[in-house]
């Protein structure tokens, strides 16, 4: 990031977070794509998040009903 004093060229910062955005696998809004999320064998996240956008407002868990976690919301087991 090029700085100017303590300013930050907006510039720069929107390049920086793009990159940033695109290492992790994330859009452009911070949140993951369905590649990255398949990656990490979470695909049924991307499913839930097509199906209910826009995303309502959430207050807090649960976000989906157990039974649609792997292994109905259970821990895995190491």
């Amino acid at each position: 990031m090029v700085r100017i004093g303590e300013q930050i060229v907006e510039e720069e910062y929107d390049k920086s977070l793009d990159r940033y955005y695109s290492l992790r696998g994330w859009s452009r809004e911070g949140v993951p794509t369905r590649t990255k999320l398949k990656e990490l064998d979470l695909e049924y996240v991307a499913d839930e998040f097509e199906r209910n956008q826009p995303y309502p407002d959430w207050d807090g868990p649960p976000l989906w009903a157990q039974e649609k976690y792997p292994h109905g919301g259970s821990r895995a087991k190491y």
